[in-house]
């Protein structure tokens, strides 16, 4: 075990950052562009409500997973005055709309606050919706293309009714920093199955009533009106009640599309960012093939407006007007280059990589497309992609029997994900005359989130300590470490007293010793990765 440990860990090397383009493997050799191809295709779209998308409820969870607010358990000082409340916890927050997602406190703020009337909360009914079939993650379909079983998970465990006593809230709708002079919002009637998570922790889940604000989005749109569903949610962990308030986009846009000769339906969305314009390049776009609603490509950025999709051998790039009202849909005809997995100087024969990695500017599927209909990728040893410089979004490679989850590195040191987006590094640099042999020839190193270097304590202060192993050269970071050729039991509570067992791959987390000044060991523990 010490000696595979050593050679797992001399092995996190050179690594990406990425949501780039879409890639396939040199099997699939895709084409870099075809003067046959048409320049461009112009699509309409029409603005549709966010719940009458599709009747498949995963995908409408999907969409409104919403833009998470900033709350807090005290006023903010920046409010002229609040309404009379009166609840013992009102939850006082503001929420950013417009933002630059890479620029801290961007955006145009509104203020809000919700309460508790102290009337009695009506007794929860909640609308059973048929269970969508279980849709594969990106890991799962590794796993099955290895001839891993899958774990058996343990079932889920039946989450209490709710009971909903936050139904005020207050929302600085004209932006005078006075939530008195504002119509109190109060909850939806009957609320949509599909907005309520259903969490076992879940204790409380509100969706009021849409609100519209009017955001300046820009010289070329001027302000405009924003349509937004709150939701607040109440979760229980240990005893402890966190709250917490997002903002859905109760709006998107919805049409027919073709990606060559394939048709498709794309529906267009603000999930995590509401922007209020659509040509940001985090801006959702979902496309499901339109012969099959429910088909939609898996991989991380896939569903991204800036991500370059694969179709029949030639990558398509797509954007939007500011709107959102026409897609533009390029057949790509830029240079291509090879990315390979290496073994070094290893006697390794099994070589692959699946996942994705992005660019300043797209993202890109890495790995083989699958031939049998499916939606995921299969592991590949070598991918022709775009030429550009990436960074992994989230990458599995297989070394042997060794399992490696990689990602970009999202932490600093001392400052747990405070790493500056501005300055990340996209060393996986595709070229078109030279291929990017990627053999994990540099040695990893610890970093520490937390604590920082400084940082000092008084004798009885507890310290969390989270180690991360990067590669600072490339700004990555070891997500996972698995052996996949042993498996071992697990044995999780599931609730009632309840235990189920099952079995899953070796995860090789590395055990971490901290010692005193005198050199004294006064804590060791296993460091999970990520």
């Amino acid at each position: 075990m010490p000696n595979r440990l050593a050679w797992a860990s001399a092995l996190l090397a050179i690594t990406i950052w990425g949501v780039g383009h879409s890639a396939v493997s040199a099997a699939d050799e895709p084409k870099g562009g075809s003067a046959a191809e048409a320049d461009e295709a112009v699509f309409p779209l029409q603005e549709v409500q966010i719940l009458s998308i599709s009747s498949n409820p995963s995908l409408v969870s999907d969409l409104t997973r919403g833009a998470r607010a900033e709350t807090q358990e005290q006023p903010h000082e920046t409010v002229k005055s609040y309404p009379k409340l009166l609840s013992k916890k009102p939850i006082y927050g503001l929420i950013r709309l417009a933002p630059d997602p890479f620029q801290q406190e961007s955006g145009t703020p509104f203020h809000f606050v919700a309460d508790e009337s102290g009337e009695k909360p009506a007794e929860e009914t909640p609308a059973k919706e048929k269970e969508p079939e279980k849709e594969s993650s990106i890991l799962d379909t590794l796993s099955s293309a290895l001839g891993i079983k899958k774990a058996v998970k343990p079932a889920a465990v039946e989450p209490p009714k709710l009971n909903n006593t936050y139904d005020r809230l207050y929302f600085d709708l004209n932006g005078d920093l006075d939530l008195t002079n504002d119509a109190v919002v109060t909850p939806m009637k009957e609320t949509p199955p599909s907005l309520v998570r259903r969490y076992s922790s879940l204790r409380q889940a509100v969706v009021f009533d849409e609100i519209t604000v009017s955001v300046d989005l820009g010289e070329e749109l001027g302000s405009r009106p924003v349509r937004l569903l709150p939701r607040l949610e109440i979760q229980e962990y240990e005893g402890k009640e966190y709250s917490g308030v997002g903002f859905i986009s109760a709006v998107a846009r919805k049409g027919s599309i073709k990606l060559g000769d394939q048709s498709y339906q794309a529906v267009l969305a603000q999930r995590y960012l509401i922007t209020g314009r659509y040509d940001c390049q985090y801006t959702a776009l979902l496309l499901s093939s339109a012969s099959d609603p429910n088909s939609r490509e898996y991989w991380w950025g896939s569903d991204q407006l800036n991500a370059m999709r694969l179709v029949d051998g030639t990558y398509y790039t797509t954007s939007t007007t500011p709107a959102g009202d026409r897609l533009v849909v390029r057949p790509y005809r830029g240079p291509m280059g090879l990315l390979k997995i290496g073994p070094g100087d290893r006697d390794i024969d099994k070589l692959t990589i699946q996942g994705s990695l992005q660019s300043k500017e797209t993202a890109v599927a890495v790995g083989q497309l699958k031939t049998d209909g499916g939606r995921g990728l299969e592991p590949a040893s070598e991918c022709r992609l775009p030429a550009g410089d990436y960074l992994p979004a989230y990458v599995t490679i297989e070394f042997g029997d060794l399992q490696l989850g990689i990602s970009n590195n999202y932490h600093a040191d001392g400052e747990p994900r405070g790493a500056d987006h501005s300055k990340a590094i996209h060393g996986i640099r595709i070229r078109e005359d030279t291929p990017f042999v990627w053999d994990f020839s540099t040695s990893p190193v610890v970093m520490f989130a937390s604590p920082a270097k400084d940082q000092t304590y008084k004798p009885g202060d507890e310290i969390s300590v989270s180690g991360v192993l990067v590669d600072p050269k490339l700004g990555i970071m070891i997500r996972r470490l698995t052996d996949t050729g042993r498996q071992e039991e697990k044995t999780v509570q599931i609730g009632d007293g309840r235990t189920t067992t099952y079995k899953e791959s070796v995860s090789l987390d590395p055990v971490v010793t901290i010692t005193n000044a005198a050199g004294k060991q006064i804590a060791e523990g296993p460091m999970p990765f990520g």
